[in-house]
């Protein structure tokens, strides 16, 4: 029996140092963890008439289904092509229109773009990570919503001419800023993940400045009246 245990004892030594070598070899080819800092740039506004002023097209009506997603980056040469090189996200909603508030539309029936996320492409790793735009809310469909719009006449899609551009109305006939800017926001929230590599890299992302709803408990007609509508 003491012959065993001391077997034992010396596989178990044996082991410790092996795996203290391996543990050491790991220390020493491992690499700093890559920082990835981002922030957004999209123009926010505080008022309704920048709002107005900013958009193409000021519409009434809802969402009715989710079409397809896409590539947001295009071919130099021909827009018609995705650009091979870089992947921003869009979401295209189908949306039909129940009223013109200000502009014209072609169709009642229109298409809503929504930037969604992009990838972002770490070189010294020659791999990428995708990250969902801090600005996406998520529309909601059947709901009723008053939106401000820009038109893009390359697509024929439609996108958000300012943050926020949308506002919801209530079955109360109440109306309500639909932005992630007058949700809580988590300033610089961090997350970890780790590349094919195995290498772990943090993603800080710098949100915007939450701001005030600033139409809260106001009616749709009060509303209109504010954009000069009779």
């Amino acid at each position: 029996m003491r012959k065993n245990n001391k077997k034992t004892i010396v596989v178990f030594a044996v082991a410790l140092i092996v795996s203290g070598i391996f543990l050491g070899i790991n220390r020493l080819n491992a690499k700093e963890p890559i920082i990835l800092a981002i922030s957004s740039d999209f123009p926010i506004t505080e008022d309704l008439n920048h709002m107005e002023t900013e958009a193409d097209i000021i519409v009434k009506g809802k969402y009715t289904d989710f079409k397809e997603s896409w590539n947001m980056s295009r071919d130099d040469d021909d827009l018609s092509k995705e650009n091979k090189q870089a992947y921003v996200e869009g979401h295209i909603y189908n949306f039909t229109i129940t009223e013109v508030v200000s502009g014209e539309a072609k169709n009642s029936a229109i298409q809503i773009n929504h930037h969604y996320g992009r990838d972002y492409y770490i070189e010294e790793e020659n791999d990428s990570v995708f990250i969902v735009n801090d600005l996406y809310k998520e529309p909601e469909i059947n709901q009723e919503y008053i939106l401000f719009l820009k038109y893009d006449e390359n697509f024929d899609l439609y996108y958000g001419a300012i943050e926020p551009f949308s506002i919801k109305i209530n079955k109360d006939q109440t109306v309500e800023l639909y932005s992630p800017l007058t949700e809580e926001i988590e300033h610089n929230d961090t997350k970890t993940l780790e590349l094919e590599s195995g290498r772990t890299i943090t993603i800080e992302q710098h949100a915007e400045e939450s701001i005030e709803d600033f139409i809260e408990g106001e009616t749709l007609d009060t509303l209109l009246n504010e954009l000069s509508i009779e």
